[in-house]
């Protein structure tokens, strides 16, 4: 997990949380007087665990640090556009269409059909899912009790008998 905290002279750094023999430990990913895109890449690509930038800009504003971000064109970041899915729509319509076909390989533009193209991608996105492992499931103790019975079983098991 990585953070923010603020250093003496109006600095910052970006730190992540890493797990030592020794026990945990803070390793500095990247120091800055002003949060930008450039020090977000650099923190991302020094870190060792996975690296979320939102959480990091949540906590930069939190120490106090200036952040020089350029704002998305859809409004706040990480919400949900209506207006920029229906772009998104008519640019894969186009592409697939052959109407746009600026960076695309030739194959993509031999497609006339946009609905056989969205059948593929669903076909691929079905396979992608699929070929993910199970999500772990919670660690389940046993009960308390039964391996107090458990126990008391082995210790008359081991008991000598008298005869």
């Amino acid at each position: 997990m990585a953070f923010v905290v603020s250093r003496p002279g109006g600095r910052f750094e970006v730190r992540e949380s890493v797990h030592t023999a020794s026990g945990p430990r803070a390793r500095s990913l990247v120091g800055f007087k002003t949060l930008t895109n450039r020090a977000l890449t650099t923190a991302a690509t020094r870190a060792q665990r996975p690296f979320d930038a939102e959480s990091v800009i949540a906590s930069a504003r939190r120490a106090g640090a200036p952040i020089d971000l350029p704002r998305p064109a859809g409004g706040v970041s990480g919400q949900f556009s209506r207006r920029r899915f229906l772009e998104a729509s008519r640019r894969m319509a186009a592409i697939t269409a052959g109407n746009g076909t600026e960076g695309v390989s030739d194959r993509g533009s031999d497609r006339a059909d946009p609905g056989a193209a969205l059948i593929e991608l669903l076909g691929f996105a079905d396979a992608v899912k699929r070929s993910r492992p199970e999500p772990r499931t919670a660690l389940e103790f046993p009960v308390l009790a039964r391996l107090r019975e458990d126990r008391a079983h082995r210790v008359l098991a081991r008991a000598p008998r008298r005869a």
